[in-house]
């Protein structure tokens, strides 16, 4: 008689589905170099650094919502970029508010992962679908500028492919 698996609870799905975006939006961030993490165009006249600083401070605003329990309505300052920072420290900031947010939806009290209620609203919005977003108009931005590398008179397609 084979046993019945007990399906994983909505908390461990949802965990799973922030880290699988997570890891998508990291593996487009290392196709980039330094030079081009810093180059506006990506969406309107931000670089993917502006970009990864906007996702950065949503994170630490869903990070104040997930500690405090409570979904607010969309944070001042959100939408905003710390354009004065280097790439190093943008990625840097990155990398540890993900950790701190991950580290909190863990040991997250379990409704806050009921469907339908606002902070789950705000944790999916907030980190699965807001990842996947920049991903894309990241990747997007990359493709393009790769293939207008390639076209140019005399640069070899792994020239325009970042490839040194």
């Amino acid at each position: 008689m084979q046993k019945r698996r007990t399906p994983p609870d909505v908390q461990t799905l949802v965990l799973a589905a922030v880290e699988d975006s997570w890891r998508d939006l990291q593996g487009t961030l290392s196709l980039l170099t330094g030079r081009e993490m810093d180059t506006p165009g990506v969406l309107g006249e931000l670089s993917v650094k502006d970009v990864i600083s906007h996702v950065t401070l949503r994170d630490a605003s869903l990070l104040c919502e997930v500690t405090s329990g409570r979904a607010r309505a969309a944070a001042e300052g959100e939408d905003q970029v710390e354009v004065e920072k280097a790439v190093r420290e943008v990625m840097a900031d990155f990398e540890q508010t993900h950790h701190a947010l991950k580290k909190a939806l863990v040991s997250a009290p379990g409704h806050l992962f009921d469907y339908g209620s606002e902070i789950r609203r705000r944790i999916d919005e907030g980190t699965v679908l807001h990842y996947q977003e920049h991903g894309t108009h990241i990747r997007a931005w990359l493709k393009g500028r790769r293939v207008r590398a390639a076209e140019k008179p005399g640069i070899r397609l792994s020239q325009g492919l970042g490839e040194k």
